[in-house]
């Protein structure tokens, strides 16, 4: 019962992200609103990223990366510079997080 809860819900805290969890058959195709945009954290592989952009290219949706925003201390989407993806490419680290908004 704990690990659905846990799958299935956040903290009132993350409420500001418009994100929907999906559990189920993952070859059934599932209606749902149209994806607008994939954000990747900054600890992402290069072979994650090379496949999320294969989705957001396919999917015709853009393509962010988190960043810390230190004047109020908030984890903020902006979009990829040329830095990031160098970063992602020389840097082969072992953990990788995604979050997917929804419009």
């Amino acid at each position: 019962q704990w690990l659905l809860k846990a799958l299935c819900s956040k903290k009132d805290s993350w409420s500001m992200e418009k994100e929907w969890r999906f559990l189920g058959n993952a070859n059934k195709i599932y209606k749902g609103p149209l994806i607008s945009a994939i954000i990747v954290g900054h600890n992402i592989n290069k072979e994650d990223f090379d496949e999320i952009v294969h989705y957001s290219e396919e999917l015709q949706c853009e393509l962010k990366i988190t960043d810390i925003d230190y004047s109020t201390q908030e984890i903020i989407a902006r979009d990829i510079t040329e830095e990031d993806i160098s970063l992602i490419f020389s840097i082969n680290l072992t953990f990788s997080s995604l979050k997917i908004l929804f419009t």
